[in-house]
C-alpha cells in the first residue's frame, strides 16, 4: 500500500505529463512528416505509453524525471496558451518557466552572468519571451547581460576543433545555385563531402552528404524546412552519383545509382502545410 499523498502525486504528474505530450504532439507533431508518418508524433505517443507504465509501477520519481525532460522541448514551443491548456486538461496550475524567471530575477539583481549555463538559461527564457508579451525593459536588460558575457568570455564560445570549410565548386542549374564544400574537423570523419542547394523561394534547403569514418559510410539526402528537417533518402556507402535538385518550390528530384540498395527512400516530405513531392531517377 502507498500513502494517499503519494497516490495523489502520481495522479497529478501522470496527468501533467500526458497533457504536455498531447500539447507537444499538437504543436510539433506536424513539423516534419515523411510519407504520412511523423517521427515526433510517434515519439510523443511512445512517451505517453511510458508514462502510463510509470504510473502503474508507482514510479513517481520516473514521472517527475519525465516531466523535467519534457521541459527542454516545451521551452521552444510553449506560449501564453500553454498554462491555460494544461489547466483545462488537468485542473493543475503549471508554469514551466517559473524557475527560469526566478533565475533571471537573481541575475538582474546581481547584474552579471557568471557562466555558460546561466547564459543558456537566459537564452531559453528570451526565446519564450518572443512568443509572449514580456516587460521590454527586462528583455533589454537581459540582452545587455548576455552581450556583456559574450564580449568578456569569447573563449567559451570558441570551438575546440576549429572547422575548416573549403568551397569546392559553385554551379547554377535551372536557376538554382548549388554549392559543394568540404568541412574538416580533425582526423574524423575520414571523408566528408556536402552539396547544398536552396529552393527557388529560398525557404528550404537540400543537402547531399557523403560521410565515412573509415569503418562505416553513408550518403544521405536531407531536406530542411524553416522549423524542422530530416533525411529523405540514404544508402550505406559513399555514392557520388547521388544528386538532389529542386524542380520547383514543391518538387525535389533525386538522381541515384541503378541497383543501389537504399535504407531510406521517401516519396513525400511535409512541414505543416508545406508539402514536397520527391521524385527519383536512376542513372
Amino acid at each position: 500500500m502507498i500513502s494517499q499523498e503519494k497516490q495523489s502525486e502520481l495522479e497529478k504528474y501522470k496527468a501533467i505529463v500526458i497533457a504536455c505530450l498531447h500539447y507537444l504532439e499538437q504543436t510539433s507533431g506536424k513539423s516534419f512528416v515523411v510519407d504520412g508518418e511523423s517521427i515526433h508524433a510517434t515519439y510523443y505517443q511512445q512517451q505517453q505509453i511510458q508514462a502510463e507504465k510509470y504510473f502503474q509501477q508507482k514510479r513517481l520519481d520516473r514521472l517527475k524525471q519525465q516531466f523535467i525532460r519534457l521541459q527542454s522541448s516545451l521551452f521552444h514551443v510553449a506560449d501564453n496558451d500553454f498554462s491555460v491548456y494544461i489547466k483545462n486538461a488537468t485542473g493543475y496550475e503549471v508554469d514551466i518557466f517559473e524557475q527560469l524567471k526566478n533565475k533571471a530575477k537573481a541575475l538582474l539583481e546581481r547584474n552579471e552572468i557568471l557562466d555558460k549555463k546561466e547564459f543558456d538559461t537566459i537564452g531559453a527564457l528570451l526565446h519564450h519571451f518572443e512568443k509572449t508579451d514580456p516587460n521590454p525593459d527586462i528583455v533589454e536588460k537581459l540582452h545587455e547581460l548576455m552581450h556583456k558575457y559574450y564580449e568578456n568570455n569569447p573563449q567559451v564560445f570558441e570551438k575546440k576543433n576549429r572547422d575548416h570549410t573549403e568551397d569546392i565548386s559553385r554551379i547554377v542549374k535551372d536557376g538554382v545555385e548549388i554549392v559543394t564544400f568540404q568541412i574538416t574537423t580533425g582526423p574524423k570523419p575520414k571523408h566528408y563531402n556536402e552539396e547544398m542547394s536552396s529552393s527557388p523561394d529560398g525557404n528550404k534547403r537540400l543537402r547531399v552528404v557523403q560521410w565515412s569514418d573509415g569503418k562505416q559510410a553513408n550518403t544521405t539526402v536531407t531536406i530542411e524546412f524553416p522549423n524542422a528537417g530530416g533525411t529523405i533518402y540514404g544508402v550505406d556507402e559513399i555514392c557520388s552519383e547521388i544528386k538532389a535538385y529542386w524542380k520547383d518550390d514543391h518538387t525535389v528530384l533525386i538522381e541515384t545509382k541503378k541497383g543501389i540498395q537504399a535504407y531510406c527512400q521517401h516519396q513525400l516530405a511535409q512541414s505543416f502545410e508545406d508539402r514536397i513531392q520527391i521524385e527519383y531517377i536512376e542513372k
